[in-house]
Formats: structure tokens, sequence, C-alpha cells
């Protein structure tokens, strides 16, 4: 392992335990398992529970885990009662390591409504991920808040990562001219779908290129990146499912004008 990387214990050292009485579990336990088995595929905290339970003698190679593997419902109230921000700061600081550099990385962002999040008079958890395609791995998360969209979550998901040297793909919603700029700001490039319902969009693409696939739509000129560069980002962003516009805008050294720019 390499020298940089953190371990659970030191990147989520800062995590407080929301339980008041002393707990049978380990709250760096619990994290180990939970992490260790989500990485190997499960998806639901009876499958963490069945995980570790099969992986008890293993994992004990690394952990104590003298109470054995907790029940399904004993990760959920943890879990659920963890301080969603200091997860996700002590998440991203985790993955700042696993990934220190992100040149020449694809970094998909996209937002997604978690199946099954929603009751109880409450809406579902809708998060705004980013996603490192040639990494395959998430590289943070942010909730966006009620009554609110990812427009607001983009800025926030961006400042928490370090994109120098990225190429940072994001679908329509977040085609806004603050976002490119704040991309721009942090060293990284950008391919920006644009709706091409858009009227400005329409005005100033019409010029540049024809109405047919998103891929001889890309409006390159404003671009330094070279053309397998391009056929890179957008096969990333095909497969990450961040990019599902008609069109799409591409920038590296000036924010996105008019062709982008919300109506």
């Amino acid at each position: 392992m390499h020298e940089d990387v953190l371990s659970i214990e030191e990147a989520f050292g800062d995590l407080k335990d929301p339980r008041s009485r002393t707990p049978a579990h380990d709250l760096m336990e619990m994290l180990m398992v939970a992490l260790c088995a989500i990485l190997s595929g499960a998806d639901s905290w009876i499958g963490i529970e069945l995980w570790g339970q099969t992986k008890l003698d293993g994992l004990r190679r690394y952990i104590p885990l003298e109470q054995g593997i907790p029940s399904h419902d004993t990760f959920r109230r943890v879990f659920a009662a963890l301080n969603p921000k200091q997860f996700e700061a002590c998440f991203i600081r985790w993955m700042g390591h696993l990934c220190p550099a992100l040149t020449g990385q694809v970094v998909a962002i996209d937002g997604k409504t978690v199946r099954g999040s929603h009751g109880r008079g409450q809406r579902a958890i809708h998060l705004v991920s980013a996603y490192g395609s040639g990494l395959d791995v998430v590289l943070g998360q942010v909730r966006t808040a009620d009554k609110s969209n990812e427009i607001t979550a983009i800025p926030e998901l961006l400042d928490a990562l370090l994109l120098k040297g990225a190429i940072v793909t994001i679908d329509a919603m977040g085609c806004q001219s603050a976002i490119a700029a704040r991309i721009v700001k942090a060293g990284a490039d950008y391919v920006l779908a644009v709706k091409g319902t858009s009227p400005r969009y329409s005005r100033t693409s019409a010029r540049q290129s024809r109405p047919s696939s998103v891929s001889r739509r890309l409006i390159a000129m404003r671009s330094s990146a070279n053309t397998a560069k391009l056929r890179k980002v957008m096969d990333a962003s095909r497969r990450a499912g961040a990019s599902q516009a008609t069109s799409s805008h591409v920038g590296s050294n000036r924010p996105c004008g008019p062709a982008c720019a919300r109506s």
C-alpha cells in the first residue's frame, strides 16, 4: 500500500459515534466491515451482515471483532444516526488519498435519487456524485438540500475535490456559467451538456454543427483538447450516465458562454 494512503481509522477518526452508551460494537470496526462488504458487492444491510459473517475469520486478522458481526438492524441504526456532513468529509479525505492525482482522469458529475429512501412523510434522498470513470470509483457525494436541486449541490462537491488536470463532465442541469468558471478556477477542463431546446444555444450552435448525434454536435471550437481526448471524454460520459442531453459544450480556459448558459 502506498505510504500516502490513509487507513480507515485515520480517515474516519474525526467521525463522532452517535451512540450515547458504551456500544457493544466499535464504530471503526463497523465502518471497516461495511466498506469492505460494499466494495465486495453487498448492496443492503442484510448483505453487509451476511458478508461479515462469511468473512469473520479473515476480518479478525485485522480487527478484533470481539462481539462478532453486528446485526443488519444495528448497521442500519448506527449509519442512519451518523452526521452526514462529517461522514462526507471523512469519505472525501479517504478517497483523496486513495486517488491523489486526477490529472487526465474523467470525472463525471451526476445526480441520482436513492431507491427506497423515501417514507414517513420524508422526501427521497437525492445525491450528487463525482465518479472517476478511469478509476471506477465514486470520489465524493453531496446530498441536495430539501427544496433544492443539483445546481446548488454541484459547486459544493466541486470545491471538495482536487480537480487539477481532470476533465469534468456534467449534464444539462449543471450547464451554468458559474459552475464552468469554478471548474476552470480549479485547473480542470469541462464538458457540459446543452439542451437543444435552448433558444440561445440554437442561435449560437446552428452555425457550428449539424443537429445529429452527441458526437457530431460538440462545440469544440472553444476547447484546446484534441479529437482523441474529446472522444475519450464523451465515451466515458456515456458510460457514467452523465451526458444525457442532445449536445455538449467543451471548455478549458474560459467559463461557459451564452451557448451553455441556462435560459
